[in-house]
């Protein structure tokens, strides 16, 4: 009785603007390799009443490399590889890996303990923990 149909076409103009947005990024394909490589981490950052995490993936870097510094509710990440430099037979075909340096400032959006904050860094990832000041912290007030 009633099945299924395909659409006509030809009701959906919008469907040609499609194609002709495919076709025309499409040209560009390929081109992505000369465009400027981000040059910051790819971060996490999350907050609880006590504490804010904030992970930063940062892979090829020593930790002796990285820099953290803490002021009010703002805190840096900076980090430098040294560029190697190519020598010889050896020379690479195509580099995909950042060497330079980056430089990236966060408002945590509270008031830290620096004497309390730790950082970890393995695998790549760099890991804060940052504890709040108890003036930041929530205070429940009893309704009597």
């Amino acid at each position: 009785m009633f099945g299924l149909t395909k659409a006509n076409n030809n009701l959906f103009p919008w469907k040609s603007f499609d194609d002709l947005h495919r076709e025309f990024f499409d040209a560009f394909r390929g081109f992505d390799e000369f465009m400027p490589r981000r040059n910051y981490p790819e971060t996490q950052v999350e907050s609880t009443d006590t504490e804010i995490k904030l992970r930063a993936c940062l892979p090829g870097y020593e930790a002796d490399e990285i820099d953290i510094q803490i002021l009010n509710d703002f805190i840096t990440i900076s980090a430098a590889h040294k560029e190697e430099k190519e020598t010889g037979a050896d020379r690479a075909l195509r580099t995909e890996r950042f060497t330079g340096e980056f430089k990236e400032t966060f408002k945590l959006g509270a008031r830290i303990d620096r004497s309390k904050a730790t950082a970890s860094y393995k695998n790549g990832i760099l890991e804060l923990t940052l504890p709040k000041l108890e003036s930041e912290k929530p205070h429940k007030i009893l309704v009597g």
